[in-house]
């Protein structure tokens, strides 16, 4: 499909639309080609001046653009040998027949003048690239001012055959998924072309004022005739889409008089076979925000920020819409499920955000950061959600944003408003409980670790935006994602289910939980839960091996009503293989899939895996996407900053900016989330105030070595009960007591707690009746005891510790073996 971004006035924020709606198509896997046709006023490059382009800006200006096509086009038909043949006395004749032996230009000539901006990997197929107005470099900006302003638009269609050059270009950009032409403005040759001629559908930008109003109307009017339709474009229709911009969300009684201007003059102009979920105003409105229009940055590349919430969820309505414009067939029309299901997880998320900064306030744990993030939560969220959200609370939210919390009235969410919200949430703390359900479906094993690792998530949408593109483009199939340990691999599996409401199996294997059978169960159940399948209880087959499970799946893809089966399963390198047959995929994993089912995996690199598949499959590296990993922990560390005035405050007394602070910690911790958790934490604390930034350790297996050495754990002599102890942590395969460490240690409780606090970051702790449990929050530590050069530096053993945690289970069955004769 081939859009024009029209507008009748500059300023409408359409450049910057399609550069977000470029970058969003790109990332969901199209090969997308934006065009700078605005040649008085170019510029579209700036919007890519990120590391991770290809060609950055200063590049493009270098290369050959749209003005220099149409001129060396020219430039060829003067050649003798080449020169087009064009009868003056009837050039509509001469134009009606294309002969392409006798079109000086080829196909694939395009290509010389199209720059690549961003490109994926890892089978990914997206791909955006760009081309620009035209060279306009320093030294050769005057020659693209001259060749622009002596372009003679009504000698190229009546001397040159523009018209077959039209149809010429046409052709070439349809090797393209979708095509974004930014237009020049107001009523001219340029954007007749761009509107007229090359367009598929036209989407139009108005701002709220009556001559853009009146110019849009016009010009949409001028698209719409028959006449022009029959004879321009030789009966090829045309879709047109009016999005109102630049809206203005605080002032209420502006917005009301657009929105009603809007409905009374530019509804009916926008294409029959286009429908709205609420009203076409509303879906398609793009709200004003200075700082994206002045920076001229991409906001969907801070879609986590508050700022750009709003932002993105327009440019994604505006994709959903555009995607359904296009063919069925087309890879365009499948993601547009896609982009449906990316603007619900939108709302999912403002909701949850809201959520947890309630059940703080609850537990009178907030802080005035999060209430200062509830602030702009509820300005962002939509006035239907707020009601169905804190309705409870006597709060109600009119449709132009007057706010009514108990008898009192607010015009918007500012300091009194949040203070009397608080009050009302605080005040009703059994009503809230009741609403902070988040987790209802996901199995009870998994919640506390889905909770404890989205916990400040950020980032990741290329790994989304990948794994939805596979779900779209395919009819069920295995999508993997492999990374070292400490990657997130398992944070962003915990947030990809929790955002989506899948179905999701964990395999942990420092807990035990990692075994066929329990991976059988869990999944049986939760199947047979979701779709309501009739097995109550579970056959006594169900977890020997993967047949049941395949029967479960083909029933469960006959009640989808047309919404993908989609199964999260996280590290499958921690499967126990000695719990599946020899010869057998692991798990017991399907090696073909009924329609609409998929299974989203997660495994380390270099780990050899066991799966045999007769259905689509994708890998995607994680190390592909350094630029991509990079900016999340730039964004993690800034967001745990902000969060944290004690934090703050170290960084201060270090010397350190914010910027200086994290471009150094991004250095030592090689895009590794478990490297930042621990050591941002030890920052916070104190921990380690007199080394240096420099000096502090390099990867995530430098830090354990280095919290090693400062746990006294190479002094002489060496601690052997300490070590003694750790290692147990480590090779236990489920959460263990002090009191069960005690008797498999031989040492005292003080000695036991002392090691406990001493690895308190490392370790995940819960309290079961009226012990707490400890278990090594992440494999990558149990790696770090394993490593040869550790295990020679100290006595103890794995073995050892291997026969202390054997004998100890022996002689608990031993116990209940003692029992059950008992009862016989």
């Amino acid at each position: 499909m081939i859009y024009t971004f029209y507008s009748f006035k500059g300023g409408t924020g359409r450049s910057m639309a399609l550069a977000n709606l470029g970058e969003l198509f790109y990332r969901l896997g199209l090969k997308v080609l934006m065009i700078d046709f605005d040649l008085e006023a170019p510029g579209l490059e700036r919007y890519f001046d990120v590391p991770e382009a290809i060609h950055k800006p200063t590049e493009i200006l270098e290369k050959r653009g749209v003005i220099d096509l149409l001129v060396s086009y020219k430039q060829i038909c003067s050649l003798p040998p080449l020169k087009v043949s064009v009868d003056r006395d009837n050039t509509s004749d001469s134009n009606s027949s294309f002969n392409e032996d006798s079109f000086p230009l080829s196909n694939g000539s395009l290509n010389q003048f199209i720059t690549s901006i961003y490109e994926r990997k890892s089978g990914n197929e997206g791909k955006l690239s760009l081309i620009s107005a035209g060279r306009r470099e320093k030294d050769g900006f005057s020659n693209y001012a001259s060749r622009v302003h002596t372009f003679d638009w009504n000698d190229f269609y009546l001397n040159w055959n523009g018209e077959k050059f039209f149809e010429w270009f046409i052709k070439e950009l349809r090797s393209f998924d979708i095509v974004l032409i930014d237009s020049r403005t107001g009523i001219n040759e340029m954007s007749g072309v761009c509107t007229h001629h090359l367009a598929d559908g036209v989407v139009m930008f108005v701002t709220p004022n009556q001559q853009n109003i009146d110019g849009t109307l016009s010009i949409a009017k001028s698209l719409q005739n028959p006449e022009l339709i029959k004879k321009a474009r030789n009966g090829r229709k045309i879709s047109l889409l009016v999005v109102p911009s630049r809206v203005e969300q605080s002032e209420k009684v502006l917005l009301d008089e657009f929105e009603d201007d809007f409905n009374k003059q530019l509804k009916d102009l926008i294409s029959s076979e286009i429908s709205f979920k609420r009203s076409a105003f509303i879906d398609l409105k793009i709200p004003y925000i200075p700082y994206y229009a002045y920076k001229e940055k991409i906001a969907l590349r801070e879609f986590e920020r508050a700022s750009a919430s709003d932002l993105v969820e327009s440019y994604r309505n505006l994709a959903h819409i555009l995607a359904k414009l296009g063919s069925k067939t087309s890879h365009l029309y499948k993601l547009s499920s896609v982009l449906n299901s990316s603007i619900k997880t939108q709302s999912k998320i403002q909701e949850r955000d809201l959520n947890t900064i309630i059940s703080k306030i609850i537990e009178g744990q907030s802080t005035e950061a999060e209430l200062s993030r509830l602030g702009e939560a509820l300005s962002n969220a939509d006035s239907r959600q707020l009601n169905l959200q804190l309705g409870k609370y006597n709060v109600n939210v009119e449709k132009g944003k007057d706010i009514h919390i108990g008898d009192d009235s607010y015009a918007e969410w500012d300091s009194k408003a949040i203070k009397s919200i608080v009050q009302a949430i605080a005040g009703d703390k059994q009503a809230i409980e009741k609403a902070l359900q988040q987790l209802s479906h996901i199995p009870s094993q998994f919640q506390s670790l889905i909770t404890d690792k989205t916990e400040g998530f950020v980032g990741r949408e290329y790994v989304f935006d990948a794994i939805n593109a596979f779900i779209a483009n395919n009819s069920n199939g295995y999508f993997t994602i492999i990374g070292d340990p400490g990657q997130g691999k398992t944070t962003l599996l915990a947030k990809y289910v929790l955002d989506n409401d899948y179905i999701a199996h964990f395999n942990l294997s420092l807990q035990g939980q990692n075994r066929a059978d329990q991976f059988l169960e869990s999944l049986c159940n939760q199947l047979i839960n979701r779709y309501q399948l009739p097995y109550d209880p579970l056959p006594s087959n169900a977890t020997q091996d993967g047949e049941f499970l395949s029967q479960l799946l083909d029933e469960a893809s006959q009640n989808r009503n047309d919404q993908p089966i989609v199964i999260a399963i996280d590290a499958l390198d921690e499967v126990d293989q000695t719990s599946y047959r020899d010869a057998a995929n692991i798990l017991y994993l399907p090696p073909y899939l009924p329609h609409g089912v998929y299974f989203i995996l997660t495994r380390r690199r270099g780990v050899e895996i066991p799966l045999t598949g007769f259905t689509s499959s994708q890998l995607l590296d994680l190390f592909d996407y350094q630029i991509d990993s990079e900016r999340d922990v730039r964004t993690y560390i800034q967001k745990r900053v902000s969060g944290s005035e004690q934090l703050r405050l170290r960084i201060e007394e270090r010397g350190e900016t914010i910027t200086s602070f994290t471009d150094k910690i991004i250095e030592k911790c090689e895009c590794n989330f478990i490297y930042l958790r621990y050591m941002l934490l030890d920052i916070e604390t104190g921990l380690y105030k007199d080394l240096t930034l420099e000096g502090f350790p390099q990867g995530i297996q430098s830090y354990y070595e280095f919290h090693w050495r400062q746990m006294g754990m190479k002094s002489d002599p060496l601690p052997v009960e300490k070590i003694k102890i750790a290692y147990i942590l480590g090779e236990v395969r489920e959460p263990i007591s002090r009191r069960k460490i005690c008797g498999l240690s031989g040492e005292e409780e003080y000695t036991v707690q002392q090691v406990l606090n001493e690895w308190q970051q490392f370790l995940h702790e819960f309290i079961s009746g009226s012990e707490k449990y400890y278990s090594v929050y992440h494999s990558s530590f149990h790696d770090f005891l394993h490593r040869q050069d550790i295990l020679e530096k100290h006595p103890v053993s794995l073995p050892d510790i291997h026969q202390i945690i054997a004998k100890n289970e022996l002689k608990v069955w031993q116990k209940l073996k003692d029992v059950l004769r008992k009862n016989d």
